[in-house]
């Protein structure tokens, strides 16, 4: 298990972690409540597992092999394809370097801000993070990688690199964001033309990293302070996102005037609500990057586990029961 470095104050920061599943509409949520002028957002910096930029680039860097960790890594999607966009997954932090360090996401910059990287192989990812925070600051540093939710060893790191984060537990109803699981697999092992699956296991895969990745994040809020935990549904931010927001602020003690509301409601103009140059052109959803405005989505509907998921008595009972903990009615 990684280990925080020792020499890093870890109290000088207190950023907040969006912790949530893939396709959450984490992107377009990170990018709506760190879009208040007392925020800054990042893109996935994927900071939590690997324990330094060296590993990072070792893992997320290049061409991989044709199957690995996508969507969930050390979960249920091992023999997943992974295509070029998972190739690309040190994107965020590249992009994130080029905006922070050197001022701007041009090639020119993005290039400088790779070989910024490679020459910090050694630095700690906490390290690296703390470099960005203490270049945006005194905004707070929000970030969100479905990476940090995918094991209990890279929340605990999480909590040992920032004790002083707060953390936003981001659920989407399992029906919708299962079928979105399953569609991105179908995809994956179509563009990959490896061979495909049953509509049936894939539903089933998507249902149990819907499962998984929640459990594993209640039970993790249930081990720290609860003041330092915020419960949101995607469905209330995108669809009253006014709201959702005051209520974000109200709990991150940020200022509620319209004026900061307002700028809330514009999450296109970050800079990294776009994609990056072409040696860096990720970082977030590809349909987020494409569509960064807020959009309504379908009202969540009592959940009905379709039966053509072909879950077991006991999936099916675990899944309602912590849909219904989490908010959704049954």
């Amino acid at each position: 298990m990684h280990e925080s470095p020792s020499y890093r104050e870890r109290e000088t920061y207190a950023p907040i972690f969006i912790l949530s599943h893939a396709h959450a509409y984490s992107s377009i949520s990170i990018a709506i409540l760190g879009s208040h002028p007392q925020m800054y957002w990042f893109p996935e910096l994927r900071l939590f597992n690997a324990h330094s930029l060296g590993e990072a680039l070792d893992t997320f860097g290049g061409p991989r092999d044709t199957y690995g960790e996508a969507l969930d890594p050390g979960g249920e999607l091992q023999d997943v394809p992974i295509g070029e966009t998972e190739r690309l997954r040190m994107s965020g932090a590249v992009r994130s370097v080029a905006e922070v360090i050197f001022g701007s996401q041009s090639e020119e910059m993005v290039d400088k801000a790779w070989s910024w990287v490679r020459e910090h192989r050694e630095m700690s990812t906490a390290e690296f993070f703390d470099r960005l925070l203490e270049k945006v600051a005194p905004r707070i540093g929000i970030e969100k990688s479905p990476d940090t939710s995918a094991s209990e060893a890279h929340l605990m790191l999480c909590n040992e690199s920032y004790p002083r984060a707060r953390f936003v537990h981001l659920v989407r109803h399992p029906v919708t964001a299962t079928e979105s699981l399953q569609q991105k697999m179908k995809e994956a092992f179509a563009a990959a033309n490896v061979g495909s699956r049953s509509s049936a296991e894939l539903y089933r895969r998507s249902s149990r990293i819907w499962f998984s990745v929640n459990q594993r994040i209640v039970r993790f809020c249930e081990g720290i302070d609860s003041s330092r935990v915020l419960r949101l549904r995607a469905e209330d931010l995108l669809n009253f996102p006014i709201d959702s927001a005051r209520l974000f602020c109200e709990w991150a003690g940020l200022d509620t005037s319209d004026v900061s509301i307002a700028k809330m409601m514009h999450p296109e103009e970050s800079p990294f609500a776009k994609p990056g140059p072409a040696h860096a052109p990720g970082g977030e959803h590809d349909r987020f990057l494409q569509s960064p405005s807020i959009h309504s989505v379908p009202h969540p509907e009592p959940v009905r586990l379709p039966w053509h998921w072909e879950l077991n008595a006991n999936e099916r009972h675990g899944i309602v029961e912590l849909a219904q903990e989490l908010g959704y009615e049954v």
